[in-house]
Order: structure tokens, then C-alpha cells, then sequence
């Protein structure tokens, strides 16, 4: 909450930009180090902008983030070409 305060974001769209970038940061790994770089990301953002102060929860809402969170990351770093990601190459 105080980290979406901050950065004038809702929680919807605090989740989508982390997705995005972590997609986008993530875009040349592989599946099972994007797959870990999501988890990384739902477990920051269940940490600081669902609770407080870095506390993880796993309620059945958070579980069901972390699938959000999961594929979503993968989806976009797949429909994102590598021309959009600063100097790498075009597919």
C-alpha cells in the first residue's frame, strides 16, 4: 500500500507495470529463470503493495496471484518481440 501511495498506482496497475517489466527485464531467459524472476516479482509485490512491510502471505487470493502472476509473465515475454527490448536483436 505505501509503495502504491507513492507512485500514484492502484494495486491493479501496480501489478500490471511490475508484470510488464519483469517481462520485459526477463525477455531473454529462459523458462525456468522467467518463471523464477515471476515469483520474485508476486512475492515483492504480495510483500509491499497487498501487505506491509515485506510480509508474504499465502491466503487463497495470494495463490491465485502468484498463477496470475506466473502467467502472465510468461505470456507477455512471449508476445513481446525481441526487437521491442533495447539492444537485442530482431527474431
Amino acid at each position: 500500500m505505501v509503495l502504491t501511495g507513492a507512485a500514484g498506482l492502484g494495486r491493479t496497475a501496480a501489478g500490471a507495470a511490475l508484470v510488464l517489466t519483469t517481462a520485459l527485464v526477463g525477455r531473454r531467459l529462459g523458462q525456468a529463470a522467467l518463471t523464477a524472476l515471476a515469483v520474485i516479482a508476486w512475492a515483492f509485490f504480495t510483500g509491499f503493495v497487498e501487505n506491509r512491510y515485506g510480509v508474504l502471505t499465502f491466503a487463497d487470493g495470494d495463490v491465485v496471484r502468484l498463477g496470475l502472476f506466473v502467467t502472465a509473465t510468461l505470456v507477455t515475454a512471449c508476445l513481446v518481440p525481441r526487437a521491442a527490448v533495447r539492444g537485442a536483436p530482431a527474431d
